[in-house]
């Protein structure tokens, strides 16, 4: 039985894999169910039984594509304070930096007005995670604080569609040190 379990898992994530290999470069639009049971070396009869139509698939590879797993990850290390961003940082610029992962990333991003399951998903990330975040880095989640994390990740945003050529960590660095200072010129 649980042979059975670990094979259905196996094939699910084979089907996961593919699809995400596939969608990051033709997009989802682009992209058939045949051209992913072919990558994943499954019929196509086998994928619409775990994956019942396409936009199954696509919340399944979107779900793994945003940021707000990684977060809560790093929320649950109970690290604070400038450790905190650092952490999350260093891993939102580690998991973009796949090219791979970047383009299903920005593809997931423009399907929010399609899938309320996603702009669900994006909302929290921006909002309820952000505050603990803030209330974490800052002590508090003011709308000051909150501003300065959504800061910080809208800077991780940029280096994700355009590094610098600097080091993700001198990257994370200079953004941390810049929210710390936020000194602006009249």
């Amino acid at each position: 039985m649980e042979k059975r379990i670990e094979k259905k898992k196996q094939v699910h994530q084979k089907i996961v894999n593919a699809a995400k290999e596939i969608f990051s470069k033709r997009g989802f639009n682009e992209t058939s169910m045949q051209e992913i049971a072919s990558a994943a070396g499954v019929s196509k009869g086998l994928l619409f039984w775990y994956f019942h139509n396409k936009d199954e698939l696509i919340l399944e590879v979107a779900r793994s594509s945003l940021p707000d797993k990684l977060i809560r990850s790093c929320l649950d290390q109970k690290t604070e304070g400038i450790e905190l961003l650092r952490n999350i940082g260093m891993k939102f610029l580690e998991k973009y930096s796949n090219d791979a992962e970047r383009s299903l990333f920005l593809n997931v991003l423009s399907l929010r007005g399609q899938y309320p399951e996603i702009a669900s998903t994006v909302f929290k990330v921006c909002s309820s995670l952000v505050e603990q975040v803030a209330e974490r880095v800052f002590g508090n989640s003011t709308i000051e604080n909150v501003i300065k994390v959504r800061a910080f990740m809208g800077g991780l945003m940029c280096y994700v569609i355009n590094p610098l050529e600097l080091s993700e960590e001198e990257y994370v660095n200079n953004l941390i040190r810049g929210i710390n200072e936020q000194k602006i010129a009249d």
